[in-house]
């Protein structure tokens, strides 16, 4: 029974999104209701419901099955909405937001309120949650710093920073993305506006030391440009990261370059040193251009997914597709959505998802549908 048991699971996991769904997937429904762009989207645990947020700072939560409204909410935001969440174990009652306005909120969507509430100095772009710890909200904010915040506090309370970049980075630091790993919650992926993604233990107390806070990934050919230099006009900056479902390898999506998948515990595979001779002689004719101790040794990629475009905006996702994590997705500058096997690195498909830029792709938790949005006031459902 076990072992039937087994087999039925590694079925639908394996099937929840194939090769022949994959080529019948079309568009399904457009979702209207906002009246700007659509910066984030967020299913719950079971899928039942979508949640989108937008730079008219409403929260709209939508029903796949009938392809309607099911409520809008206005957040009482005064920026854009960058990111959304649902609060784990509070059957979909609350969510969280993160704005323009520098502010996190935690709305009760039940009874129409907020209830919750935390300042950040920058521009919130990310937040991220777990099951593991229901309580806790983390953001990632433009001030360079990751913040975690405890709903058993009094709003507004002083928050705890995990890790401030612009004390290891200097002022110009930026936070852009962020990601908990979801199978060994300590651990979070930070992305940057530079080329490096960061892996951070949470359970370390030292936030401004290098080697303490994080494991350092780098594409090979990026790992000696000088944040301050630019690559075809746009600067270098991590987008979006992305664990897979077995939380051991890492997603990035970074702009003016390509999409990375990082191996983050098999350091034989990927690890080089920095410390060649082309490098040396980079130091010698600028001393400028050392790297900080903390960065000197980093892990490159295993694999990387060409094709798309990612100049524009800075919060372009990529994602895995598929309970295996057997696919990749990225919105293009475009107005395309890409599909690449995760193993082969081929490109599957390529769709027209938003009159200009796609930003954000959600696949369903348990069917083979995918949510996208962008520059459009609109949302998307694709099925096969």
């Amino acid at each position: 029974r076990e072992s039937n048991s087994f087999r039925a699971h590694k079925f639908c996991n394996d099937n929840h999104v194939n090769e022949d769904m994959l080529h019948r997937l079309q568009l399904e429904k457009e979702l209207v209701g906002h009246s700007g762009c659509v910066n984030c989207l967020e299913w719950n645990e079971s899928g039942s419901i979508l949640v989108s947020g937008s730079d008219d700072t409403n929260i709209i939560l939508w029903d796949p099955s009938t392809r309607t409204p099911i409520k809008t909410y206005a957040s009482t935001h005064h920026g854009n909405i960058f990111s959304v969440k649902f609060l784990p174990k509070t059957n979909d009652h609350f969510v969280a937001t993160g704005a323009a306005d520098n502010h996190v909120f935690v709305h009760d969507i039940e009874r129409g309120e907020k209830i919750h509430g935390h300042r950040c100095d920058g521009r919130v772009k990310r937040l991220v949650v777990t099951p593991d710890h229901p309580n806790i909200i983390w953001s990632v904010s433009e001030d360079g710093a990751i913040r975690q915040f405890d709903m058993r506090q009094e709003p507004f309370a002083i928050t705890r920073v995990l890790l401030d970049l612009s004390a290891m980075c200097g002022p110009s630091a930026e936070g852009k993305c962020l990601a908990i790993n979801p199978t060994q919650t300590d651990y979070l992926a930070l992305g940057a506006n530079d080329q490096y993604v960061r892996l951070y233990d949470s359970k370390k107390k030292r936030r401004h030391d290098y080697d303490g806070c994080a494991t350092y990934f780098t594409p090979a050919h990026l790992h000696h440009e000088r944040p301050e230099l630019k690559r075809r006009g746009k600067y270098l900056c991590t987008t979006y990261v992305a664990f897979n479902p077995k939380g051991d390898e890492l997603l990035a999506n970074l702009g003016g370059e390509q999409l990375y998948l990082f191996n983050i515990f098999n350091s034989d595979q990927s690890v080089y040193d920095p410390i060649t001779e082309t490098l040396t002689q980079i130091n010698k004719q600028d001393q400028s251009s050392e790297i900080p101790s903390g960065r000197s040794l980093a892990f490159d990629y295993t694999k990387r997914y060409c094709g798309h475009c990612n100049t524009t905006t800075d919060i372009k996702e990529a994602n895995f597709f598929g309970n295996n994590g057997q696919y990749i997705v990225a919105g293009s500058d475009d107005g395309s959505f890409f599909v690449w096997e995760r193993a082969t690195t081929n490109l599957v498909r390529v769709m027209r998802a938003d009159d200009s830029i796609v930003n954000c792709l959600q696949p369903h938790p348990n069917t083979c549908m995918l949510a996208t949005s962008g520059i459009d006031p609109i949302v998307r459902l694709w099925s096969p």
